[in-house]
């Protein structure tokens, strides 16, 4: 009897365990690049479920509150705004939000964190971790838990806007770059010509695309103004270098050129008869 039985037990079929799945992963950029002070910073997450029942997913971010403060997050499961879902956890440096079971649970699910650079400049790192689990009756939990770091540096900047046709402006303090290629990164296709008047040698200085070779023009000094010819509308940010100020008894600063600081800039659609 005992045989019989072992031998009817083989024959009871086994229940097919059928796995879910959690594919296309989304990571932040290792490197987010150079960023002007005040500017905001995403740090963008995600995945895909496939046939899940119940779906997990938790980030978790450290970051420097000197450099940053953490501004809001979104949500968003095929298209449709979920952020009411997840409970946000924030504490000294560190921010966590997670949702035990997002509702729908299969589709594409994509999390924004942001994050405003505060006043100091500098080199910053976030610590970032995402957690997802995709489970299912009768079938093997499926699990992502990925680490990493993301890097950005903070830097002082100004922007300045510039439309097609001429556009007199002026870099009112010193540029961390202020070679023509270092002023218009990004955007130098769009300039077509830069004059700038040489008071010292009562001449004008030229800078032309295509002849740059023969240009006696390659950098832009703060406290000049400068005719540039753009092709296409575009605004330009320039990151700068803030003068080492020292205040007086009297309460001016003693360190600070009046050439260093312009007080306004704007463009002019004309060119001077």
């Amino acid at each position: 009897m005992i045989t019989v039985a072992l031998l009817l037990i083989g024959l009871i079929p086994t229940p097919k365990v059928v796995a879910v799945e959690l594919e296309n992963l989304i990571t932040p950029p290792e490197n987010l690049g150079t960023i002007p002070i005040g500017s905001e910073v995403e740090l963008t997450f995600g995945v895909d479920f496939l046939d899940s029942q119940q779906s997990l997913a938790i980030i978790d971010v450290n970051f420097s509150e000197i450099g940053f403060i953490f501004s809001d997050y979104e949500a968003i499961m095929n298209g449709s705004d979920v952020t009411e879902q997840f409970e946000l956890t924030l504490d000294s440096g560190r921010v966590t939000i997670g949702c035990g079971s997002v509702e729908p649970a299969n589709g594409t699910l994509r999390i924004t964190l942001r994050f405003k650079a505060g006043l100091t400049p500098g080199n910053y790192t976030f610590e970032w971790r995402e957690v997802y689990n995709a489970l299912k009756p009768a079938a093997v939990p499926a699990e992502v838990d990925e680490r990493g770091l993301t890097s950005v540096e903070v830097l002082c900047g100004m922007e300045i806007s510039l439309y097609t046709g001429w556009n007199l402006i002026g870099i009112p303090i010193n540029p961390r770059d202020p070679s023509i290629q270092g002023i218009f990164q990004g955007n130098l296709k769009k300039v077509q010509y830069i004059y700038g008047w040489d008071n010292e040698n009562k001449t004008w200085k030229i800078w032309i695309r295509g002849l740059e070779k023969c240009a006696n023009l390659n950098k832009l000094e703060p406290g000049k103004g400068y005719w540039v010819y753009v092709t296409d509308n575009f605004t330009q940010k320039i990151y700068i270098n803030l003068p080492n100020i020292t205040i007086t008894p009297t309460g001016l600063p003693e360190t600070v050129r009046i050439g260093d600081i312009v007080p306004y800039t704007d463009w002019l659609d004309w060119w001077p008869s």
